[in-house]
C-alpha cells in the first residue's frame, strides 16, 4: 500500500514591495508649484467657467421656455414641438449641434446661436485664462531652473524644464480634464522685487443688514474691469480681499480691496514693497465705471469700464449679429491707450459705448479678438466713429484687408454708416480685427485716434 504523500512544502514569503525611492529636494519643490499651479487654475479659470456655462444653460431654459410658451399660444405646433425637443436634449445635458438642421424655426435657431456666441465668449476667456496663468508658472520654474543651474545641477534643471513642458501642453491643450482643485493650494506667485513682510489679506467683511456697504461688497467679488481706463489693463476682484492684475502680480505685488463707502473702495499694497500705498475708487451708481485716485494720489485715474459691462440702454434694440467693439478683447500689448467709451452721449453709440484708441501714432497697430461661435460663410460690417481729431486707418480680418483708408474725420462727432466688408469664410473660434493707423486727414487735429463701435456678422 502505497504510502500517502507528505503535506506540501509551505509557500516562499513573497519579497516585501521595493519601497519607492525617496523623494528628492527637487521633485518636492516640484510637486508644490504644480500642486499650486493646477489649484491656481482650476479656482481662477476652470471653476469661473464651469459657472458661467451652468449659469448659461439656466437662462437657455428660460429662454426656450418663454418661446414654446409663445409658439404654444399661438398654435405653432411646429415650432412648438421643435422647441420642447431642444428643451429635453437641453436637460438631459446633451450637447448642442454645432449646426441647426433644415427647417429649424427662426426663434430656436436665434437662440442657438446667442448660445453659440456666449460658449465662444466664455471659451476665450477660458484660453486665455489658461495662457496667463501658464506664463506665469513658466516664470516661477525658469527662476527655480537659473537656482538649479547655480547649485551645480544642470541635469535636474533639465528635468524641471522637460515636466513644465509637458504640464503646460496637457493643460492648454485639454482643459477639460484639468484634476480638480487642491483646497489648501494657491496660485505660484512671481518672487517680491523687494523683501517686505507681508500683510494678510482682508476677507472683504460680512457687513450688517442695512449697511450701505454691504451691497457693493456683495457685487464686486468676480467682476473684471479696466485699469486706469485701459482695455489692455485688467483687474479682477477676488473674493479672498485681493485683487488680480497680471502685470502687479509679476512684480510681486499683492494687492487687498476694501468697501468703504456705498460706492467706494479702498486698494491697498499688502506685500512687494512699501504697505503704505493706496488708491481710492469710486464707482457709478450703475457700477458700469469707476474712477478715483492712483496709489500716487496727485494721479487722478482715467475713468475704467467694466470689462463685460451691464447694458447702458435697456431699451437698445440690436440688429442680429452684432458684436460690441467695447466687448472685445485687447490681444497683446496696444501701442498708445485702447479704452472703452462713450463721449458722454449714449445714444451715439450702439451699446452706448466704443473702443476709442489714443496716444498712437501712423503704423501702430490695435488687434481685438473676435469669437464666431458657428463656422460658416458670413457677411462682414463695421461701423467707426467719426471726430475732429481722428485717424485714417486701414482694417484687416485675420491678415485679409476689409477696409483700406477709411477716413475718420467729421467736424461734429458721428458714426459712419455700416461699412460693407465683404464676404469672409470663418471657422469657430477666435479671429484676429487689426486696426493700424495710416494718417490723417489734413483737416483733422493729427491726434490719430480711432474708435470702433461694432461688428456684425450675417451669415449667408
Amino acid at each position: 500500500m502505497a504510502s500517502s504523500p507528505g503535506p506540501a512544502p509551505a509557500p516562499a514569503p513573497s519579497p516585501a514591495p521595493a519601497s519607492p525611492p525617496p523623494e528628492t529636494e527637487t521633485g518636492k519643490r516640484l510637486r508644490e508649484l504644480e500642486t499650486q499651479f493646477l489649484g491656481a487654475v482650476t479656482r481662477d479659470v476652470t471653476s469661473v467657467y464651469d459657472k458661467a456655462v451652468a449659469d448659461l444653460d439656466t437662462h437657455y431654459i428660460a429662454a426656450v421656455d418663454r418661446e414654446l410658451h409663445e409658439a404654444t399660444a399661438a398654435g405653432n405646433l411646429d415650432d412648438a414641438v421643435a422647441l420642447q425637443n431642444d428643451k429635453e436634449r437641453s436637460a438631459a445635458h446633451t450637447a448642442m449641434p454645432a449646426t441647426d438642421p433644415k427647417g429649424a424655426p427662426k426663434s430656436l435657431r436665434d437662440l442657438h446661436q446667442t448660445y453659440r456666441g456666449s460658449i465662444a465668449r466664455f471659451e476665450a476667456d477660458r484660453r486665455t485664462g489658461l495662457r496667463t496663468l501658464s506664463a506665469r508658472y513658466a516664470q516661477v520654474l525658469a527662476a527655480y531652473q537659473q537656482e538649479l543651474v547655480k547649485a551645480g545641477k544642470p541635469d535636474e534643471a533639465a528635468k524641471v524644464s522637460q515636466r513644465v513642458d509637458a504640464l503646460l501642453e496637457d493643460v492648454l491643450a485639454h482643459p477639460d480634464a484639468i484634476p480638480a482643485s487642491h483646497p489648501d493650494s494657491a496660485p505660484a506667485a512671481a518672487a517680491p522685487t523687494a523683501a517686505v513682510a507681508p500683510t494678510a489679506a482682508p476677507s472683504p467683511p460680512a457687513f450688517p443688514a442695512g449697511d450701505p456697504r454691504a451691497s457693493l461688497a456683495a457685487f464686486l467679488p468676480g467682476t473684471v474691469w479696466q485699469w486706469s481706463g485701459r482695455m489692455d489693463y485688467r483687474m479682477e476682484f477676488l473674493a479672498d480681499g485681493t485683487v488680480y492684475k497680471q502685470d502687479w502680480i509679476e512684480r510681486g505685488l499683492k494687492t487687498g480691496w476694501e468697501v468703504t463707502d456705498a460706492n467706494k473702495v479702498e486698494l491697498k499694497i499688502l506685500s512687494g514693497r512699501k504697505t503704505d500705498l493706496t488708491a481710492h475708487i469710486e464707482f457709478d451708481k450703475e457700477r458700469i465705471s469707476f474712477g478715483g485716485t492712483n496709489f500716487k494720489p496727485k494721479d487722478r485715474l482715467t475713468r475704467s469700464m467694466r470689462v463685460k459691462p451691464v447694458a447702458i440702454d435697456k431699451n437698445q434694440k440690436y440688429k442680429p449679429g452684432v458684436i460690441e467693439g467695447e466687448n472685445l478683447e485687447v490681444i497683446g500689448k496696444a501701442p498708445g491707450m485702447p479704452l472703452s467709451w462713450n463721449y458722454g452721449s449714449l445714444k451715439l453709440f450702439s451699446g452706448g459705448q466704443i473702443v476709442l484708441w489714443i496716444y498712437a501714432k501712423p503704423g501702430d497697430h490695435l488687434t481685438l479678438a473676435v469669437p464666431v461661435a458657428e463656422k460658416g460663410r458670413y457677411q462682414v460690417r463695421g461701423v467707426l466713429s467719426k471726430t475732429h481729431d481722428s485717424g485714417i486707418v486701414d482694417v484687416t480680418l485675420d491678415d485679409a484687408p476689409v477696409a483700406t483708408g477709411f477716413d475718420g474725420y467729421s467736424e461734429k462727432d458721428a458714426v459712419s454708416d455700416e461699412l460693407d466688408w465683404g464676404v469672409r469664410n470663418l471657422d469657430a473660434g477666435e479671429h484676429k480685427l487689426r486696426f493700424t493707423i495710416t494718417g490723417c486727414n489734413p483737416l483733422a487735429k493729427a491726434s490719430y485716434r480711432v474708435g470702433f463701435d461694432y461688428l456684425r456678422l450675417e451669415k449667408k
